[in-house]
């Protein structure tokens, strides 16, 4: 898998990115044809995007933003991903009454107990989950849990691993895959 992100970049930008980085992921991989030919990129039911070419199977990406950066996940395999950036203001009191409409009751209680951080860890795990499954937020997001009954992050739901990222930027981040072993190569400013 390939993870491409860069800085400063208007969300109206986002598509043209995501052009460039498949041209790119095509380039690096030898896959030809993403980039020798016209891309054509189509939405599922609930709105995840994918390829919709004949000669190009099985690419599966997912892309995001925050207030200062884009990134975009690229594999194989069904992928989502998701960042918020660290210095997103919520107050504490509004932390509070998110995680209650959204978060189950061992989030929920998790939120409370960690604060803020444990609020934005909680979330960008739940939302790379609905990005892999394509979902997206037509999934009631108390209808499953990123947090155990013993208050720990779990690994995998429904066949699916969460995981969290260690990039050099000050966001929040977590992305989603089949596998559970995946080496990620990560490309700054491509």
């Amino acid at each position: 898998m390939y993870l491409y992100y860069t800085k400063n970049i208007p969300e109206k930008e986002s598509r043209n990115l995501l052009y460039q980085v498949l041209k790119k992921y095509g380039m690096q991989t030898g896959i030809k044809d993403l980039f020798e030919k016209e891309i054509i990129i189509r939405e599922g039911l609930h709105g995840k995007p994918y390829i919709k070419q004949p000669y190009i199977e099985d690419i599966h990406f997912s892309v995001s933003h925050s207030k200062s950066y884009w990134i975009c996940l690229i594999g194989r395999d069904t992928v989502g991903i998701d960042i918020e950036d660290k210095y997103r203001n919520l107050s504490n009191e509004r932390i509070l009454r998110l995680a209650k409409r959204f978060f189950t009751k061992e989030e929920y209680a998790f939120v409370r107990e960690f604060g803020n951080d444990a609020f934005y860890q909680v979330w960008v795990r739940k939302e790379a989950f609905i990005k892999c499954k394509g979902t997206g937020l037509s999934e009631n997001l108390k209808s499953f849990s990123v947090i155990d009954n013993q208050g720990e992050f779990q690994q995998q739901i429904e066949g699916l691993w969460i995981n969290a990222l260690t990039l050099p930027i000050p966001i929040y981040n977590a992305y989603c895959c089949k596998l559970k072993e995946t080496q990620i190569q990560v490309i700054e400013n491509f």
